[in-house]
């Protein structure tokens, strides 16, 4: 098949509440703040070359290659971290500015439109449950009001499909359905791989983006918007936690909310810091804080505005 381009690959998640950075006993806890962190890291994978899936197993699109660029992962809150994000490209250690673009599109459409897989099922909770509460996050996001992106939800082929999990080496079809895809739930060891040797211990899932390359090998920019173009996106999540829609363990709906906004490339937002009483805390509350701090299926406020800043004018962007 010919390629047609080539596309970066990146990972963005969520994790239950890390940072990397050791509290200091000689200081007020309510007085330290947790910054968020960038790591960059050497491409394990080099270039990798893949296409959209049909519900058959076929690629039907012509080839494109993919190179792994970064990953953004959300942490705990018993564990008393923020997530951090890693970048698998040395830029002379510069964080790039990253978007999907109407001009660039790998299905023929301006349409951004999300994936959920219907094989790879959590063990704590009814497959089906969890699969309706992705689909009411994508809704959720749906319905913010300042932008017009389709946002519609693409079901289960009955084989599973993702590029990332294929490289990992886990049983996998090794393409992309959607812009955005939400391709189950993982076993332990996917996320150690991710954030050796215990990265299973506080990532709640994680999300994968791949950026556009041109045949010379160099990032895409297609719409002139000063930010490279962003060609699909994977998110997994941990079936090592409890997951629940009904406060027993850890939220569906709103790890999935947090993890459609990365894939709708939202960074994550708010300051965290450590209360009297050595609990991590984010001000303000938000679907992108960069840890999980119980039920939240709301779009308000700072995630509501960060969303719109972004898609606002699509596709005129």
């Amino acid at each position: 098949m010919k390629t047609k381009n080539i596309l970066s690959f990146a990972i963005v998640g969520i994790t239950l509440i890390s940072c990397s950075e050791e509290i200091r006993s000689d200081f007020p806890l309510a007085n330290q703040q947790i910054e968020n962190k960038v790591e960059f890291r050497k491409n394990p994978f080099g270039v990798i070359e893949t296409g959209k899936v049909s519900p058959n197993g076929r690629q039907v699109n012509e080839t494109v290659n993919v190179k792994l660029y970064s990953a953004e992962y959300l942490m705990a809150e018993e564990s008393n971290e923020a997530g951090n994000l890693i970048i698998f490209e040395d830029r002379g250690n510069k964080q790039l500015n990253v978007d999907f673009s109407p001009v660039l599109s790998l299905d023929g459409t301006q349409e951004i439109e999300y994936y959920v897989d219907d094989v790879r099922a959590p063990q704590s909770m009814d497959f089906d449950e969890a699969r309706e509460a992705v689909f009411k996050a994508g809704s959720t996001w749906k319905d913010v009001t300042c932008s017009d992106l389709g946002i519609d939800g693409i079901d289960g082929i009955g084989f599973p499909v993702g590029l990332a999990a294929f490289l990992y080496n886990f049983p996998s079809t090794p393409g992309f359905i959607s812009e955005i895809n939400h391709n189950g739930w993982m076993p332990a060891e996917f996320f150690d791989l991710i954030a050796p040797p215990n990265g299973s211990e506080g990532i709640i899932a994680v999300t994968f983006t791949f950026l556009a390359i041109d045949e010379e090998g160099e990032f895409v920019d297609s719409n002139n918007d000063g930010k490279f173009d962003v060609g699909f996106r994977e998110i997994y999540y941990n079936d090592r936690f409890i997951w629940s829609n009904e406060g027993l363990g850890i939220d569906v709906e709103t790890v999935a909310l947090h993890e459609m906004g990365h894939g709708l490339s939202q960074e994550h937002f708010g300051a965290a810091f450590f209360t009297k009483k050595g609990d991590l805390k984010f001000s303000p509350r938000a679907v992108m804080n960069a840890s999980y701090s119980g039920i939240n299926r709301s779009i308000n406020g700072t995630d509501k505005a960060g969303h719109c800043s972004i898609w606002g004018n699509w596709p005129n962007n």
